[in-house]
């Protein structure tokens, strides 16, 4: 597939290692005087599972339609293994599969067909491949039924399926799970975590946070078209002062803690004493328990959950009303 623009590799190198799998600088686009996406500058590293998040109205689903070349940015670039989308966009096609939105099918075809027409689209002529994949994302014997016929769940499968046919180096998933149940939530998690461990980057949009939580390695997380948060998972949950203690005799231990002068609070949840201090404290806390006298079995910091920092972060709710820039 061409762009019509001639392709010369760029400076960096898209096989070298250390170009980011996607990358925005700068990235802002007005409809208008409505600033959907705001000066957007962050990157997302190959093989990592990145997490796209942020309230209704945010920019995202504008930002993947940069990422895409299907929105033309107001200022900035965006750069898929190092290719700019605007003068290399028929490469950074080759190189990217995307299901944005709901999946849109030729409904009186089965999936199985439907599949067939993409791949033959994408110059791929090979029936087993179309078997790899149907069986990769979980369709089963639907996928010799209409695709008019299907669940909603199933229009996310084999949204999937098309996205990953062509097996791209880099996969753009805007609510993956988006009407299927647990079991099928899952399922979609598990792919999500194989196509990573086989080299892939995943960037994944998605409103339920404890999913994204618990499958991606990097967060990304904007409101009103503004970053606010980017980088490893475990770093962006970190951010909290909340030790727990699990310590013998606890109501003795927390009377004990509130002596302190470095601690704002000592609670008792659980069975577990909580405490809020400075986390360079931590060790001192522990020493002086011991020292009182005290068994101390367990002394952690607290993991934030992913809700609580995005509700800290952006002020909202991620299900907030209003349409998605």
């Amino acid at each position: 597939m061409s762009s019509g623009v001639a392709v010369t590799e760029p400076a960096t190198g898209t096989r070298d290692t250390d170009v980011p799998a996607l990358e925005f600088d700068g990235l802002t686009k007005s409809f208008g005087e409505h600033i959907a996406v705001d000066d957007l500058t962050f990157s997302v590293p190959r093989g990592s599972i990145c997490g796209f998040l942020g309230p209704n109205g945010a920019g995202k689903t504008t930002t993947i339609g940069m990422a895409l070349g299907l929105v033309p940015p107001t200022s900035g670039t965006a750069r898929v293994l190092g290719w700019d989308v605007r003068t290399h966009w028929g490469h950074v096609l080759q190189n990217v599969g995307a299901m944005v939105e709901r999946p849109a099918f030729y409904p009186y075809l089965s999936g199985r067909m439907n599949l067939e027409i993409f791949a033959r689209q994408a110059g791929i002529d090979d029936s087993g491949r179309i078997n790899e994949i149907v069986e990769l994302v979980g369709m089963g014997e639907r996928a010799d039924a209409k695709f008019g016929g299907y669940s909603t769940g199933m229009k996310q499968r084999i949204g999937i399926a098309a996205a990953i046919i062509c097996d791209p180096e880099v996969i753009i998933l805007d609510e993956p799970t988006s009407g299927l149940d647990p079991a099928g939530q899952r399922e979609i998690r598990h792919l999500i975590r194989r196509l990573s461990s086989t080299g892939h980057t995943v960037f994944v949009s998605s409103h339920i946070l404890s999913e994204i939580q618990e499958v991606c390695t990097d967060v990304a997380i904007i409101a009103r078209g503004k970053l606010v948060a980017h980088g490893r998972m475990d770093e962006i949950l970190a951010g909290t002062d909340q030790l727990l203690i699990e310590v013998d005799r606890p109501d003795e231990a927390r009377q004990a803690l509130t002596q302190r002068s470095d601690l704002e609070s000592a609670e008792i949840e659980n069975g577990w004493v909580v405490v809020e201090a400075p986390r360079e404290n931590s060790a001192d806390i522990n020493r002086y328990l011991v020292q009182s006298g005290f068994a101390v079995s367990q002394l952690r910091h607290r993991e934030a959950q992913l809700e609580e920092r995005f509700l800290e972060l952006t002020g909202q709710p991620s299900g907030s009303e209003g349409e998605d820039g």
